[in-house]
């Protein structure tokens, strides 16, 4: 019997795995204020490129959690780079949501913002770093896409500050069914790197030691953030 022939590959790469909710505190209020006026201009339709939003910072501010909820907003899912956006644009989405736009190159963001500004669908990218460092550097530096990113909305997210590590470091603990006083939690926060991945590696450290008979979460905690001392201050 000839084998079945095979199905061709979607153009889409798979869906990532949906990250934790986006928590709301003070290092990220004005770039929510930023999106919101964003979203409200939508509707006005001005100029091609105000369609278009970035959001910028640095690794492990909450970016991809950001761009998830924004994302639910409009009813898609948010794309990595390596998604086919010519033909996602052309079904003519309610929007395009891309993550991580600082991996492709000068010649492809710029494309990607040409093609949506052209047919006026709304397109949220979002990256690390600066905006005008995804534009490349040196020779390879692109004016044009330079000259686009200044002027396309604007939403840089800062580091977490230590209430918003506090929160998801609670939530983390919790989805390992690790409780621990609010008192232990926020000293353990306030040592904590400002980055989010910081919240979650002291989580996955303190349940490894919970699995060892820990019975006090303060300790517990003490412990795990020597264990995970890639994360600390």
């Amino acid at each position: 019997m000839s084998a079945a022939p095979q199905q061709p590959g979607l153009p889409f790469p798979p869906l990532r795995t949906r990250p934790e909710a986006f928590v709301v505190g003070a290092g990220n209020q004005d770039a929510l204020d930023r999106l919101a006026a964003w979203r409200d201009a939508l509707a006005r339709q001005g100029r091609p490129l105000a369609v278009v939003a970035a959001v910028s910072g640095p690794d492990g501010c909450g970016k991809s959690r950001l761009l998830a909820r924004e994302a639910e907003r409009f009813g898609v899912p948010a794309r990595g780079p390596g998604a086919c956006f010519e033909a996602e644009l052309s079904e003519a989405p309610p929007a395009l949501v891309v993550d991580d736009v600082h991996e492709l190159s000068p010649l492809d963001l710029f494309a990607l913002i040409e093609a949506a500004a052209g047919r006026r669908t709304p397109l949220l990218i979002a990256g690390a770093g600066r905006l005008s460092d995804w534009a490349g550097e040196g020779a390879g530096r692109l004016p044009d896409l330079a000259s686009r990113l200044r002027a396309v909305a604007h939403a840089p997210l800062g580091p977490p500050d230590e209430a918003m590590l506090a929160e998801v470091l609670t939530e983390q603990l919790a989805r390992r069914g690790l409780r621990a006083p609010l008192a232990s939690v926020a000293e353990a926060a306030g040592r904590l790197r400002r980055e989010y991945a910081a919240a979650i590696g002291l989580a996955e450290a303190a349940e490894r030691l919970a699995a060892r008979g820990y019975k006090r979460p303060a300790a517990l905690l003490r412990d795990a953030l020597a264990e995970a001392r890639e994360h600390a201050l």
